[in-house]
C-alpha cells in the first residue's frame, strides 16, 4: 500500500473528534469502513433502491390544494397559517370576485399577508 495513503489515513483517524460534528463523524467512520472492507474480503451490503420519482411525485400532488375550488375546511387543513375563519374569508372572496388568477392574489384577502402566501406557494394550485 502507498505510504502517503497510509499516512493520510493515520492523520485522519488521529484528528481530534471534538472538532467534527456527529454527521461528519458518521461519514468518516463509514468511509473508513468502506476503505477497509475490501482489504478484509468483505463486500458492503447495500439497501434497497430508492422509491421511483413517479411515486414521489404522486404523493406531492395529493398535498396540493386548488384555491379556486377547495372548500373552507380543505383550505384550513392544507394551508399553513390559515384557520377556519380565514379559509371562510378566502371562499367568500372567491365567490365575490371570481377565481384567483395567481397565488399572490390571496394577499388581497383581509388578514392574509404576503408572508403567508409565500409560505404556502408550493402547496397552492390554480387549475
Amino acid at each position: 500500500m502507498n505510504e502517503t495513503y497510509l499516512f493520510s489515513i493515520k492523520q485522519w483517524v488521529a484528528a481530534p473528534a471534538r472538532s467534527y460534528s456527529a454527521v461528519s463523524m458518521r461519514c468518516m467512520v463509514l468511509s473508513l469502513c468502506l476503505l477497509i472492507m475490501p482489504l478484509l474480503g468483505v463486500a458492503p451490503a447495500y439497501s434497497e433502491a430508492p422509491a421511483e420519482p413517479a411515486s414521489m411525485m404522486a404523493a406531492t400532488t395529493l398535498d396540493k390544494v386548488n384555491i379556486n375550488t377547495a372548500n373552507a375546511q380543505t383550505l384550513a387543513e392544507k394551508l399553513t397559517g390559515i384557520g377556519e375563519a380565514r379559509a371562510g374569508d378566502i371562499v367568500r372572496y372567491r365567490e365575490t370576485y371570481g377565481s384567483f388568477v395567481s397565488a399572490d392574489e390571496l394577499a388581497e384577502v383581509k388578514g392574509i399577508g404576503q408572508s403567508t402566501v409565500d409560505r404556502n406557494r408550493d402547496v397552492i394550485t390554480l387549475e
